[in-house]
C-alpha cells in the first residue's frame, strides 16, 4: 500500500504480485477480490485501461459471488470513472448507477455522495451543465 501510495507503481505491483501468490495457494476469495482491486487501481493509475478492466471484471466475479457488496460497488464505480475517462459516458452512468444502487442498499453515505460526485462530473464531460448542478449539490 505505501509503494502505491508514494506512486513506486512496480514496487507495488510487485507485492500485490506476491501476495496474489499467497491468496491462491488458500483459495481465499475475500482477499483474492481485494488484490485484484489493487491491481485494477495501480493499472488504472498508470493508464493501462483495458488491463484495469480485465481486473475489475474479476473483482466483479469473485465479489459478487460471494457477496462483497462494498467492493463490489467499490468495482462499478472505479470502472464508472474509466469508463469516463475514455469518453464511453453510456458505460460510465451504467456502472455508477450500480454502485449508487449497492452503496444505498448498505447505507454506505460516504460512497453515496461519491456516486453523486462521479454522476456531477460526467455531466459536466457531457456538457449538460443544468443536469451536473443537482448532482454535485447532492
Amino acid at each position: 500500500e505505501l509503494a502505491y501510495r508514494l506512486g513506486n507503481y512496480p514496487s507495488a505491483l510487485a507485492s500485490v504480485s506476491e501476495a496474489l501468490e499467497l491468496s491462491e495457494q488458500h483459495t481465499y476469495p475475500p482477499q483474492l477480490a481485494e488484490i485484484y482491486l489493487k491491481f485494477a487501481e495501480i493499472y488504472a493509475d498508470l493508464s493501462q485501461h483495458e488491463i484495469a478492466v480485465k481486473y475489475h471484471f474479476e473483482v466483479l466475479r469473485i465479489s459478487e459471488k460471494i457477496g462483497l457488496r462494498y467492493i463490489t460497488a467499490r468495482s462499478y464505480a472505479d470502472l464508472s470513472w474509466i469508463f469516463m475517462e475514455r469518453k464511453d459516458y453510456e458505460r460510465s452512468e451504467e456502472y455508477i448507477r450500480k454502485a449508487q444502487a449497492i452503496r444505498e442498499g448498505i447505507g454506505d453515505r460516504r460512497g453515496i455522495g461519491n456516486c453523486y460526485n462521479v454522476l456531477g462530473l460526467l455531466r459536466l464531460e457531457q456538457k449538460k451543465i443544468s443536469e451536473a448542478i443537482p448532482a454535485l449539490e447532492q
